[in-house]
């Protein structure tokens, strides 16, 4: 014993200090210096790697959210301009088709003509649901010359169907609540053709019911125009 301590014979001995010689124990303080350093090291080199990994995070993201913004603003203008070409277009081909045929007036004339509306066997459904029944056809001349790509006047056909077909001739779009039954007079099915004789593409209207009062403008322009020098 030494001073009141004494040497640890089996590690099971109870004891609550321990004392080294002072090498040991500068090199056991050093040892848990280097331990807590290398500790604090590895800390601060996890936080920047995360806070690293955290701000590319965000560039991507900011730079992903750019490039849709552009992309989305570049479809927007790309629409705009094809809207406003096809607005032109359209202005364009509506006047020289209104003096050509004689449709008055010109420039505020929709260039749209019924030029015959009559009953029809259509056939509706699929599979054993298949029947035939009685519709009706109308045909439309549209402002529009054979010359145009089919694909260009069906595009521009989008915009003037619903003003032509719902306001003009009161036709309504057939959905999956819709009723045959209904005094409604839907539209089942809308094709394009070209009539070569007159030069200008065609609608071919199908729905459920005959038309009713159709708008003089809309009715044999020659016609119409005729009428009009006779009353003045």
């Amino acid at each position: 014993m030494m001073g009141g301590y004494r040497t640890v014979e089996d590690e099971k001995d109870g004891y609550s200090h321990v004392v080294l010689p002072r090498e040991e124990y500068e090199d056991l303080c050093r040892t848990l210096e280097q331990t807590r350093v290398y500790a604090k090291n590895q800390i601060e080199e996890a936080q920047k790697q995360a806070n690293h990994e955290i701000e590319c995070a965000r560039w991507e993201a900011a730079k992903e959210v750019k490039d849709i913004q552009t992309a989305l603003q570049m479809e927007q203008d790309k629409n705009a301009a094809q809207e406003k070409l096809n607005a032109g277009l359209k202005r364009i081909c509506r006047e020289r088709a209104n003096a050509e045929r004689g449709v008055v007036p010109k420039k505020q004339h929709t260039g749209f003509v019924v030029l015959s509306s009559s009953t029809r066997l259509y056939q509706c459904g699929a599979g054993s649901r298949r029947e035939h029944i009685w519709a009706w056809e109308t045909v439309i001349q549209t402002p529009y010359e054979v010359d145009l790509p089919a694909e260009q006047v069906h595009e521009l056909l989008q915009t003037d169907l619903p003003q032509i077909v719902a306001v003009k001739l009161g036709l309504s779009e057939m959905d999956e609540d819709s009723s045959r039954n209904s005094e409604e007079n839907f539209m089942l099915e809308y094709r394009l053709r070209a009539n070569f004789r007159s030069e200008y593409w065609e609608m071919s209207l199908i729905h459920t019911g005959p038309l009713g009062t159709v708008p003089a403008e809309m009715r044999n322009p020659l016609k119409q125009k005729k009428k009009r020098q006779a009353e003045g």
